[in-house]
C-alpha cells in the first residue's frame, strides 16, 4: 500500500513540473557579429587595430598563436552552437582592457552575451599569466643586471670591484618610500627630522633614476584605459589582471607598438580627477645590512655635486 502511495506522489510531482514549467521563447538570443566578422577582418587598417586593440594585426596574431594551446575550444560531443574562437577571446579581452566599457557594451559590440565577456577576460588573463608571463616578465638575471649597470657612468667603479668604502654593493631595484629597505631593494632616506644635505642629495640622485619607472607606468595606463577608473572585478582577481597588463605592455614595447598622443592626454586628465592617495612610509621591515649599503653609497655620492630636492616656498 505504501509503495502505491509513493508512485502516486511521484506522478503528481511530474504533472506539477509540467504545469509550472514556462515555455522557452528561444534557445539563444540573436546577436549581431557583423563588426567582428566583417568590419574588423575586411576593413580594419593598422591604425584601426591600434586604436581598438592597442596593437597591429601582426602582434595580435602573435599573441593568439602563443595562447592557442590554452584557449583553443574543446570539441563538444553535441554541437549546439559555434564555440568562441581564440581570436575572439583575445580580442574581447584586449578591447575591454583598452577601453572603459562595461561588459554589456563589449558584449553588444562583439555579438556575445556579457557573461561570455567575463569568461573571455578571465580565461585569457589566466592563459597570459601561464604562457607569456615566464617569457616577457621576469626578474633580471646576472647578465642582464651587468648590461644595465654598464649603461650608467657612475657604475664604472664596479668594473673591478663591487666594494664601496669597504661595503659590498649588490645589484638592486629602486623603490619609493612605501617599500621596505632591503639589500636588493633600495629607497631614499626617510626621517622624521630634517635630512642632511648629503642624504637629501642621495635621494635626488636615486629618484632621478625612477623617472623611467614612472614613464613605464604612464605608458601602461595610456594603453589600457581600464586602469584609469575603478576596475569592475572582484578584488581577488585584480592582481592577476594587473600582471597581465604588465605582460602585454612588455610585448607591445618589444614589438615597438606606438602610443598615440591622445591616449596620454586621457591619463593626465584622469590623474587630475582621481589623484592617488598619499603613501605611508615603510620602516618596519628595513634591514640593517641594507642601511649600511645605502650609507656607503651616500658617502660615495658626496664626491659629486650635492643636489637639492625641489620645494615650493
Amino acid at each position: 500500500m505504501q509503495g502505491n502511495n509513493t508512485k502516486v506522489l511521484l506522478m503528481m510531482l511530474k504533472d506539477l513540473k509540467k504545469i509550472n514549467r514556462s515555455k522557452r521563447r528561444f534557445w539563444m538570443k540573436t546577436r549581431s557579429k557583423h563588426w567582428w566578422k566583417i568590419i574588423v577582418p575586411n576593413h580594419f587598417l593598422n591604425e584601426d587595430w591600434i586604436e581598438s586593440f592597442r596593437m597591429k594585426r601582426t602582434t595580435f596574431q602573435f599573441i593568439c598563436d602563443e595562447l592557442r594551446s590554452e584557449l583553443c575550444p574543446a570539441t563538444p560531443f553535441l554541437v549546439s552552437r559555434e564555440p568562441l574562437s581564440v581570436e575572439l577571446k583575445v580580442a574581447v579581452t584586449l578591447y575591454y582592457l583598452a577601453s572603459c566599457c562595461e561588459y554589456r557594451v563589449v558584449a553588444n559590440i562583439f555579438g556575445i552575451h556579457k557573461t561570455s565577456v567575463w569568461r573571455c577576460l578571465h580565461n585569457t588573463v589566466d592563459a597570459i599569466n601561464k604562457i607569456l608571463l615566464p617569457k616577457f616578465l621576469k626578474m633580471p638575471d646576472v647578465n642582464e643586471c651587468a648590461r644595465i649597470s654598464a649603461a650608467y657612468e657612475l657604475v664604472q667603479i664596479f668594473h673591478k670591484t663591487k666594494l664601496v668604502n669597504g661595503v659590498e654593493i649588490p645589484y638592486f631595484l629602486i623603490g619609493d618610500p612605501a617599500y621596505p629597505l632591503l639589500p636588493w631593494l633600495m629607497k631614499g632616506y626617510t626621517k622624521v627630522t630634517r635630512l642632511t644635505p648629503q642624504e637629501e642629495s642621495f635621494n635626488v640622485y636615486l629618484n632621478s633614476n625612477r623617472v623611467d619607472i614612472e614613464r613605464a607606468f604612464g605608458r601602461i595606463k595610456s594603453r589600457f584605459r581600464c586602469l584609469l577608473k575603478r576596475i569592475d572585478l572582484h578584488y581577488t582577481s585584480v592582481p592577476k589582471v594587473v600582471i597581465a597588463f604588465c605582460v602585454l605592455h612588455n610585448i607591445l614595447e618589444f614589438r615597438n607598438e606606438p602610443i598615440l598622443p591622445h591616449w596620454k592626454e586621457s591619463v593626465e586628465s584622469s590623474e587630475n580627477i582621481f589623484p592617488q592617495p598619499l603613501r605611508n612610509e615603510c620602516r618596519t621591515y628595513d634591514y640593517y645590512n641594507a642601511s649600511n649599503i645605502r650609507d656607503a653609497l651616500c658617502n660615495y655620492m658626496t664626491q659629486f655635486p650635492l643636489r637639492k630636492s625641489y620645494q615650493i616656498t
